[in-house]
């Protein structure tokens, strides 16, 4: 839900564009805040664990851009939280829409992991979910190390250790949720 004082602030300020709220570091800080709660404090498309509270971790993300979709810039249903690394996520994404969003109902249907820690569509015929992964750079270094990490280490473990883990994925695993349940579900 949209915080009262950014809805406030959008009444005030039918003429104001991005950079005017950027400005704004209390109302900056409240919309991000009710963003990482609603995404459980993960980035919204590598579900990396964020801090919401450290500008250089985190940003707000436009799903639709705002240079296409100029009226969509202020609109709540249209801004999550991404991870601030420069090789995925929302820097690579840019200006660009991607095919698969991550508030689509089905999103989390659409993609799988394979064992070394990439990330692939989880019907080798979606062109649309393997064009998202592309744009997103799921696939980076840095991001397949991470899950090649996890997988390994919960390879060894039991059911009841990874179940456990699903639950506690951001304190102990720095988010990854859907690579945990990938786990669980292999074994």
């Amino acid at each position: 839900m949209s915080p009262q004082d950014f809805e406030r602030w959008k009444r005030g300020s039918s003429s104001a564009n991005w950079s005017d709220f950027t400005k704004l570091e209390e109302i900056r800080r409240n919309l991000k805040n009710c963003l990482s709660e609603e995404q459980k404090g993960t980035c919204c498309y590598c579900e990396k664990k964020i801090d919401w509270q450290n500008s250089k971790d985190s940003h707000v993300e436009h799903l639709l851009p705002r240079s296409k979709y100029p009226k969509k810039t202020f609109a709540y249903d249209n801004l999550l939280l991404s991870c601030s690394f420069s090789d995925s996520c929302g820097f690579s994404k840019g200006n660009t829409c991607i095919p698969v969003a991550p508030t689509d109902p089905d999103c989390e249907k659409r993609f799988t992991y394979t064992g070394d820690g990439q990330i692939i569509p989880a019907d080798p015929e979606d062109s649309n979910a393997e064009k998202t992964i592309k744009i997103l750079g799921l696939n980076s270094k840095r991001l397949i190390d991470n899950r090649r990490s996890i997988i390994r280490e919960l390879a060894k473990a039991g059911p009841d250790y990874i179940s456990t883990a699903a639950e506690n994925c951001n304190q102990w695993y720095k988010g990854f949720y859907t690579v945990i349940k990938y786990v669980e579900k292999k074994l």
